[in-house]
């Protein structure tokens, strides 16, 4: 058999023969008013054409591709002439009468099976996670709820645009002091060397004051994350371990009893 050149794999191939022959043919398809065909029996053709496409996906062969593209193609020439020809108007109308008895007659598939979504409840895990900037120490659950990961992921979120707007900050507060020193030269210079009398607001004290606050959120996700493990949550881990490896016996003898 011979391969598919690699080439013709390049969607620069595959995209030109889609648009030229599997969109050709769902629109005649859908014309089915022009070839008096009943809706069910249109719906029938356009399933099989969008089912044989399907299939050819993943053909390598040369010989296979190009037996699959002539057949479209042919079916392409049909459609076209049965606009001039009742003969060509009837062959599809008995191929179209053909798919819809036979996807009638096919057996229906069975319903797949419906998946098992409830939630399982967490059950302590005999570990602990450690104290970080995002959370205090806290037993390990398993499934894990999703209040909170999603209470994880919103600190992390909420300390990285912090971290974000305090470089922009101190940025602006640079310029801000720039600007200032400036007017004060300007003033002095206006007023004979003379130093202004101070106003009772600086330039850029709305930024200072938030810095001020970030930083104190800073120091609260540090002292968070320095927390240590209570006792109690020590002790919860340690019957946690107990109840597995007791868990763990009882299976273990099960397997080894005899069957009777």
């Amino acid at each position: 058999m011979k391969r598919l050149p690699r080439a013709l794999h390049s969607p620069l191939h595959r995209v030109p023969v889609l648009w030229s022959l599997y969109r050709p043919l769902l629109r005649s398809t859908n014309d089915y008013s022009r070839l008096q065909l009943p809706v069910e029996h249109a719906q029938a053709l356009t399933s099989y054409i969008r089912l044989r496409f399907k299939q050819g996906r993943h053909l390598r062969g040369l010989d296979k591709v190009r037996k699959q593209l002539i057949e479209a193609e042919q079916l392409l020439c049909q459609f076209d002439a049965a606009t001039e020809s009742d003969l060509q108007a009837d062959r599809i109308r008995k191929l179209a009468a053909h798919l819809f008895t036979r996807e009638s007659l096919r057996p229906l598939r069975p319903a797949p099976p419906v998946a098992d979504r409830t939630i399982r409840k967490p059950r302590v895990s005999p570990s602990i996670m450690h104290a970080t900037h995002f959370y205090h120490p806290i037993p390990r659950l398993r499934p894990q709820p999703i209040e909170i990961s999603m209470t994880i992921f919103n600190r992390r979120r909420t300390s990285q645009r912090r971290f974000d707007k305090l470089e922009q900050a101190n940025e602006y507060i640079r310029l801000a002091q720039s600007e200032e020193a400036f007017e004060v030269d300007v003033a002095r210079q206006v007023r004979g060397g003379k130093k202004p009398p101070p106003t009772a607001q600086k330039m850029g004290d709305e930024w200072r004051a938030w810095r001020r606050d970030a930083r104190a959120r800073e120091m609260r996700e540090v002292a968070r994350s320095k927390l240590r493990i209570p006792n109690d949550l020590r002790d919860k881990s340690r019957e946690a371990n107990r109840r597995r490896e007791q868990l763990r016996a009882e299976a273990a003898a099960g397997r080894r009893q005899p069957a009777r």
